[in-house]
Parts: C-alpha cells; structure tokens; sequence
C-alpha cells in the first residue's frame, strides 16, 4: 500500500519548514506533496532548496484547501492519502507512523488524529476531532468526496458527511499535536 502526505499551506513561513522536517522523516510515506495556494512569503523557495525529495505544486492565487487538495490528488497514485496541515506544533513522527500502521490493518476507511492538548474553546465543539485537518483516508474516498459540491475551507465537514451518510469506519488516534492559533493584522480600507 502507498501512502502520500499532502500538505496544502498559504503564508505559513517557518512553520511549514518545522511541519516538513518531521514530516520527510516517516518512510512509510511514498511521496509527499505540498500545495502553496497563492503565498507571498518565501515558504516555497525554501521548500525547494532544503527539501528536493518533496513534490510542490504552486498556484498564483488563493483558491483555498479544497482546490489545494484535488491539485495534489492529481498528481499522486497512492492509495491513501493522509492529510496535514501545515502549521503544526508538537507533530511527532511516531504519531504518523502510528496512524499509518492502524491504517494499514484495514479496519478503518479513515482515522483521524485527535488533538489531545486543544485548549477547551476547540473541545466545546469538537474540533479537535471532527474538523482536525489531520486524517487518513482512501484515496478513491477522497476523490469521491471531491466531486460534491465542496468549497474552499470545508473539506473536513464534507469528509465527515461523506463518511457517515456511506456508512464507513472512521477511528481516531490521540495526538499532541496543535495548530498555530494565527493574529491577523486588520489592514485599513484604501
């Protein structure tokens, strides 16, 4: 079975470097792909030089995590696909392994990686299980998924939705990891 990490990022400066270091680490991974959607920082040139082995698809402007996605998809022949976000903190190799090997068993046709350490305000309505960005599927599920109507930053409801109304097996595995909770400067009107 090949697996293939496929991390779309925007503006994500150092902490995609940080994501990618543990990231190209896991063997089990075929291939890793990463899919700048319209960044103006310097993430990509940095990605190319420090890390060859990784495949990076750029587009010239924000289309959002779902195009990222199919972008990636499209360049891959893996059977599964494990996504991640980019911003990561506290990510361990042996988290991912893990995840992998628990896939690989085949009793589930997903797992997600719950953040263990989210702060109550991301538990009181489960995003630290049910809209992680961290999960493993099927790829033929993932490109199902795909074809419905689904837009720019829903990807992780569509997947839930998806999975339940096919009544699939979906498991979880505890993490540490957390997502870097971002300040965005309010810019005045022109």
């Amino acid at each position: 079975m090949k697996f293939c990490c496929v991390i779309p990022f925007y503006n994500e400066d150092e902490r995609i470097i940080n994501t990618l270091d543990i990231v190209s680490s896991v063997a089990e991974f075929s291939e890793i792909i990463c899919v700048d959607d319209g960044s103006i920082d310097n993430a990509k040139n940095i990605i190319v030089r420090r890390f060859p082995h990784i495949q990076l698809y750029i587009h010239e402007i924000n289309k959002g995590k779902t195009t990222a996605i199919a972008t990636a998809l499209s360049h891959t022949t893996a059977d599964a696909i494990f996504l991640l976000d980019a911003d990561l903190q506290h990510l361990h190799a042996q988290e991912l392994r893990k995840a992998i090997e628990n896939f690989s068993k085949g009793m589930y046709d997903m797992i997600i990686l719950r953040r263990i350490k989210s702060p109550w305000f991301i538990k009181l309505n489960r995003a630290d299980l049910l809209f992680t960005g961290q999960r493993i599927l099927w790829r033929n599920d993932i490109e199902t998924i795909l074809r419905l109507p689904v837009y720019n930053y829903e990807i992780e409801s569509a997947i839930n939705k998806f999975m339940r109304k096919n009544k699939k097996k979906v498991g979880w595995i505890p993490s540490e990891m957390l997502n870097t909770f971002k300040v965005f400067k309010k810019t005045a009107a022109v």
